[in-house]
């Protein structure tokens, strides 16, 4: 299916016959949640290069740069268990680890998208925020070579569920200021493995640039 076009203003009439690029994208930002919780998180601040691709593909530090546009249309919370805290695992009896950090995570917190001097986006608990996809397609055997051996395995998987939170198409300029910003009004929550975990901030829309 083609991209949808949009108007995408450049500063100057001579300008706009160069904007020649536009596709959709998406930006994403990664932090560690810490296993005690989380007094606040901000997204999309940090210097480009100064985290790898995986945690960050944001252009700039806290804005888009000269010749860039972005239609925002989607936003999504990504939280994913440590990697200690594995969504399947064989032996002793043990907590539905996986499951129990998913839903502490989501069952609070806050998140708002602040464009220059207001806020445009709010959703709270993070939960209201869920990502697109995720595992899917389970499957479990067990074996042991005694049959005195205890032992067991376990699945434990959860993911927080509903539509992406969607957007009426808001145009971002270059070069104006905009932060996501992660919070916990009522207390940090703690997540229960006492294992610290993964949270991003994801942006769905179609990205324009000017031809360099």
């Amino acid at each position: 299916m083609a991209t949808k076009q949009y108007q995408m203003p450049a500063g100057n009439q001579s300008a706009l016959s160069r904007l020649a690029d536009q596709q959709n994208w998406e930006f994403w930002h990664y932090q560690t949640y810490a296993a005690a919780g989380q007094g606040s998180l901000t997204f999309f601040t940090a210097a480009p290069g100064s985290l790898s691709l995986e945690d960050y593909n944001f252009k700039a530090a806290g804005a888009f740069p000269a010749g860039m546009w972005f239609v925002l249309q989607e936003y999504m919370v990504d939280f994913t268990p440590g990697a200690a805290v594995p969504p399947s695992a064989f032996g002793a009896q043990t907590a539905a680890r996986f499951a129990n950090d998913v839903y502490a995570a989501g069952r609070g917190g806050a998140l708002e998208f602040v464009y220059g001097n207001k806020t445009f986006c709010q959703v709270a608990p993070l939960a209201r925020a869920p990502m697109d996809g995720g595992l899917n397609g389970f499957a479990a055997a067990a074996d042991q070579t005694t049959a005195a051996a205890a032992s067991q395995t376990v699945l434990s998987y959860a993911q927080w569920r509903g539509r992406p939170q969607r957007v009426a198409d808001m145009l971002i300029e270059p070069q104006v200021n905009l932060e996501w910003k992660m919070s916990w009004p009522n207390g940090a929550i703690a997540l229960p493995s006492t294992v610290a975990g993964r949270i991003g901030v994801r942006m769905k829309g179609v990205l324009g640039r000017l031809v360099q």
